[in-house]
């Protein structure tokens, strides 16, 4: 496997979190940072940017054969960590068959070898995963959630590269895509898609029992997006890529703070990409800006 060294500085940061403004705003605009891994077991990204007309950076190859070949199907949000001028580590956790592994690789002038860590077996049945990383307040925290394919979500707490805590919710068979648009300290919020073609929020405790609370935004159009990717726009709201898998496109929807079905939402139309990778996810940084969109 190699490392690509095409990520210096500049393009380093064109994969942080973008910066938090209203939509559409001339200077700067609001983006999503928005990584694959490819077929070849390659991983990158790229960012698209609410411009009008809307414009997206080159997608990016960041690490070449980084897994085997069309191993991966699962993929948690990854953080760059920035740790100094010659650039930042990259971690993510992934899910290859039955097995969920921690990959690590490094962006810049020196890189270190990239490493691919088994962390444990069980994950066949799983058909959606997140990772979540809170850094607001005295104590951030790392949370892991997963949906199983009989309809149950759920959840553990990281302590270091330990996961605890773990807890479970049914009810959710229906859901098909899920993005993280708003964090507190006390709770985190998804935008879930559904088969039905429904979108709604899911807005979970953190310091209790796993109790979600649903709430439906849309009721039918939905249910071609495949996986969502969110990232926070304004001050209360979301930019977010929905992409269907089936004809290799996306789009770009401008979503204000969430209320249920008065949640006001704007099509901003078609992403000029072709999305024809396998695996997408979300990428963040350290230190990241707090999604707020509920």
């Amino acid at each position: 496997m190699k490392i690509a060294r095409m990520l210096v500085a500049a393009s380093v940061g064109a994969l942080a979190l973008a910066p938090v403004v209203p939509a559409h705003a001339a200077n700067p605009p609001c983006g999503v940072p928005l990584g694959f891994i490819s077929a070849g077991g390659d991983t990158g990204g790229q960012i698209t940017y609410s411009t009008k007309p809307m414009s997206a950076r080159p997608r990016v190859v960041q690490a070449t054969g980084l897994y085997a070949d069309g191993a991966v199907r699962l993929a948690g949000t990854a953080v760059n960590d920035f740790y100094g001028p010659k650039g930042s580590r990259v971690s993510q956790y992934v899910i290859q068959g039955d097995s969920m592994y921690l990959g690590k690789f490094d962006l810049g002038v020196d890189n270190t070898s990239p490493t691919v860590t088994k962390v444990g077996s069980g994950w066949a049945p799983y058909t959606a995963f997140e990772t979540t990383r809170y850094f607001g307040g005295a104590t951030p925290r790392t949370m892991q959630y997963a949906l199983r394919n009989d309809g149950t979500l759920w959840r553990w707490t990281m302590k270091g590269t330990v996961w605890t805590n773990r807890q479970s919710a049914p009810g959710f068979a229906a859901v098909k895509a899920i993005a993280l648009i708003s964090q507190t300290a006390t709770y985190e919020t998804f935008l879930a898609t559904t088969r039905g073609g429904a979108l709604y929020t899911i807005h979970i405790p953190t310091t209790a029992t796993l109790k979600p609370v649903v709430r439906k935004v849309r009721a039918s159009t939905w249910q071609a997006f495949d996986f969502l990717a969110a990232n926070g726009c304004g001050r209360q709201g979301t930019l977010l890529v929905a992409i269907d898998k089936d004809t290799q496109s996306a789009y770009l929807y401008a979503i204000g703070h969430a209320t249920g079905a008065t949640t006001p939402i704007q099509n901003l139309g078609k992403i000029p990409k072709t999305y024809a990778d396998p695996v997408y996810y979300h990428w963040t940084g350290i230190p990241a800006a707090i999604p707020f969109g509920e």
